[in-house]
């Protein structure tokens, strides 16, 4: 009974016979409810755009121009209300819009480094001590006082191996049980969706603002 509901819900919010909604259904079948969830809030808007042939061109998924354009134009930067906001960190990949709303002598967390720390550089500049994980590099490409590197990455299953330990490991090792209004930057290449899924809210509410890079959002065989 339950299952019908959900199909009839599904149906009548994002259509029954489109690609984006048997993306949807997929995640949902394989457990990834929250994928769902987060697909399913853009698929209303852009269901009847997504119906159009023209749009893919073949299986494989190669995208045509004007499904991009038309994205763009559906989703929206929000205004907060008494905040600016600002680029923290580089043009393009590797820089997040944020409210501009810092203080000194917080603590940042910063997942997913490659060769890039401009994300990190600048909120060092504005007084975090950033606390930065990445299993795939063996060093930084460069260093900074406030800079604390780990190599050691996230992990998205809800339990700790030797390379991959949860949020919840990582900020009991650096004893930060008790600290509030932190900073989370996430960029790990699609196993944001399982953190996301796994993690407890409790952890999450220790974050003040947190900025991702979401992956896979609009490929069929993820």
């Amino acid at each position: 009974m339950i299952e019908e509901f959900s199909r009839k819900l599904l149906n009548k919010l994002i259509g029954s016979d489109n690609f984006m909604s048997n993306i949807i259904r997929k995640q949902y079948r394989q457990g990834h409810r929250l994928t769902a969830l987060f697909l399913t809030l853009y698929a209303s808007p852009i269901r009847k755009f997504l119906q159009k042939e023209s749009v893919f061109r073949t299986c494989n998924f190669i995208a045509a121009k004007e499904y991009y354009e038309e994205l763009h134009k559906l989703l929206h930067i929000a205004k907060p209300e008494g905040f600016d906001l600002t680029r923290i960190g580089r043009d393009y990949d590797g820089g997040y819009i944020m409210l501009d709303d810092f203080h000194e002598g917080g603590i940042a967390y910063s997942f997913g480094i490659a060769g890039d720390v401009s994300w990190d550089k600048d909120m060092a500049s504005k007084g975090y001590d950033v606390f930065m994980y990445d299993h795939t590099i063996k060093n930084l490409p460069e260093e900074n006082s406030r800079f604390h590197f780990f190599r050691q990455g996230l992990s998205d299953t809800g339990a700790d191996s030797e390379q991959l330990k949860t949020l919840e490991t990582l900020i009991k090792n650096n004893n930060h049980e008790d600290k509030r209004n932190m900073i989370l930057k996430m960029d790990v290449e699609a196993a944001e969706w399982g953190f996301l899924e796994r993690v407890n809210p409790e952890i999450l509410s220790q974050f003040a603002q947190m900025t991702f890079e979401f992956h896979n959002m609009i490929n069929p065989k993820s």
